[in-house]
């Protein structure tokens, strides 16, 4: 069973017990209808036992969702088991992963102080949009169609 614990008002959320299956749902059930912006950006996985693929699909899900509006999920305290299966799995880098709470709200404020610079220029025909994300490689966006040569 998952016990699901959150602090009004936080970005914090406490995991404790099994992510398989079972918990997934109930994970999935309390976030899947909430806005990226209401979403945890910090999971405290000190508590999970144990981590099934179901329980990765979840995580993943969470991440997806919130780089989708410029953020991302930080996990905290995992146990070895648990960092162990992300490992296996080939996710673990898919993820911010924290020592401590603290650790992960600097790098919450971190990435909500770079959400905002951007560039806007033009190069050649295109309008390009070049901004800074949280914890991840600068993207460039380019905007219109290709210049036609004649």
């Amino acid at each position: 069973m998952l016990e699901i614990v959150r602090t009004e008002g936080s970005d914090v959320v406490r995991l404790v017990g099994r992510l398989d299956g079972a918990g997934s749902a109930l994970l999935d059930q309390q976030f899947r209808t909430v806005d990226a912006i209401s979403l945890p950006r910090v999971l405290e996985c000190s508590g999970i036992v144990y981590l099934s693929s179901a329980g990765i699909r979840s995580l993943v899900w969470l991440e997806k969702k919130l780089r989708s509006h410029g953020s991302r999920l930080i996990l905290v305290a995992l146990q070895p088991p648990v960092m162990q299966t992300l490992e296996t799995s080939g996710l673990l880098n898919q993820f911010a992963v924290a020592a401590s709470v603290e650790k992960a709200q600097e790098l919450v404020q971190d990435s909500t102080s770079g959400m905002s610079s951007s560039s806007l220029l033009k190069w050649g025909e295109r309008l390009v949009t070049i901004r800074r994300l949280p914890t991840s490689p600068t993207q460039i966006e380019i905007w219109g169609a290709p210049a036609t040569h004649s």
